[in-house]
């Protein structure tokens, strides 16, 4: 139906689908496309949508058919799914959240906390046994006693008893020393662990941690959407979560980076990019973390005459990068009962490899970090969705 002909794709810009000085569209999601465009031999005209954010815009122009496609179409509100045929489709697709990074610890507060709370009590038992024993020495002019009793428990004596003559009291004595001995020895080792061991705070690993800090929280719309469609029990604290802007997001970063009293959903390619902010800022310490969520749910719907989802990032390789196109009313080359056949999946779904290595944004030296100090952790969040086409 296309071949040989021009049609119009209207878009929104937003990375990593970006219009550049040239007038040339960039990006992943357009490479997909290209590779349907050769497939079926069409030209295409671009058109941008100047009302940013605004997905309903972008579905006016093609049902007015000013448009034939969509391009980086997220989704729209329940009412626009009355005008489409739904059809079932399973993806995948990621989302973090950026929280403060772990920062070590302070010299003081290093050796304060490798002391837990029973070693510190058994200090406190210790030094209250040996006020009593010298009490009870002195009091039977046994010093000598006391002295030995003291070294043993300093490892610089032998064990013995002096001027004790009673066999029950050397049995008391003997299992004292050797239970403080054992508290000495694991003093002595937690002490050593002090000076020679870096210690950090513990470091934000999930959404639980984040509710149980009380930080405060950052979603863009369409996570809040996908959490309020699934089962998770922390949906209703998303859901409250203030909403991301375009306008807000530098002052978010503040937020979280340097008062590290707040948290905010993301992608995991635009990480980079907050790395790089803070990079040019004058930070030069990794001050934010990325922390996997996952979310399960039966009934997500994504409305996409052109969406490209997911990108998963495993084992530093960019894959599984799925495209399904939609059109207005006539364009569409679409089968007469909900369900894609063989021929248009294969036109329509297109499956491809990038090696990160690759991209401009990966080469900044900001971002060679030790790999031991990025706290990346990828879990894939699994929806069921829906692809719709439109109705004759």
């Amino acid at each position: 139906m296309w071949s040989n002909t021009t049609i119009t794709a209207i878009y929104t810009q937003e990375f990593p689908y970006l219009a550049v000085h040239n007038n040339n569209v960039i990006g992943l999601f357009y490479d997909s496309f290209k590779l349907v465009k050769e497939k079926l031999q069409f030209e295409v005209t671009l058109m941008e949508n100047s009302q940013e954010d605004d997905f309903n815009s972008t579905l006016d122009q093609l049902k007015k058919r000013n448009a034939t496609l969509a391009l980086n179409f997220h989704q729209a509100m329940p009412r626009d799914f009355l005008n489409f045929d739904l059809l079932p489709i399973n993806i995948f697709f990621n989302y973090f959240w950026v929280v403060p990074q772990a920062r070590r610890l302070r010299s003081w507060d290093t050796f304060y906390r490798n002391f837990d709370t029973p070693t510190w009590l058994l200090i406190l038992l210790l030094l209250t046994i040996l006020s009593v024993a010298k009490y009870y020495f002195r009091e039977r002019d046994l010093v000598l006693a006391f002295l030995s009793y003291y070294q043993i428990l300093l490892e610089n004596s032998n064990l013995r008893t002096v001027q004790i003559k009673k066999t029950k009291i050397r049995m008391v004595i003997s299992v004292s020393l050797l239970s403080f001995l054992v508290l000495s020895t694991s003093f002595k080792t937690a002490m050593v662990s002090s000076f020679t061991k870096r210690r950090y705070e513990h470091q934000i690993s999930s959404l639980e941690d984040i509710v149980n800090l009380n930080l405060k929280c950052y979603a863009t719309e369409e996570i809040k959407s996908s959490y309020g469609m699934s089962e998770d029990y922390l949906s209703g604290y998303v859901a409250n979560c203030t909403t991301i802007h375009k306008k807000n997001k530098e002052d978010i970063l503040k937020e979280i980076a340097l008062k590290r009293s707040a948290a905010m959903t993301c992608r995991a390619f635009e990480f980079k990019f907050m790395l790089e902010k803070l990079y040019w800022m004058g930070y030069e310490k990794r001050l934010i973390a990325l922390v996997p969520k996952k979310v399960m749910s039966d009934n997500a719907f994504i409305l996409s005459p052109f969406t490209t989802w997911p990108i998963r990032y495993l084992c530093g390789r960019l894959v599984f990068l799925f495209m399904w196109c939609g059109g207005a009313p006539g364009y569409f080359p679409r089968p007469p009962t909900p369900t894609i056949s063989s021929p248009f999946s294969f036109f329509w779904t297109t499956q491809h490899e990038y090696n990160n290595t690759q991209h401009p944004w990966e080469a900044h030296p900001a971002w060679d970090s030790n790999p031991a100090d990025l706290a990346v952790v990828s879990e894939e969040c699994r929806s069921s969705f829906h692809h719709p086409t439109v109705n004759p």
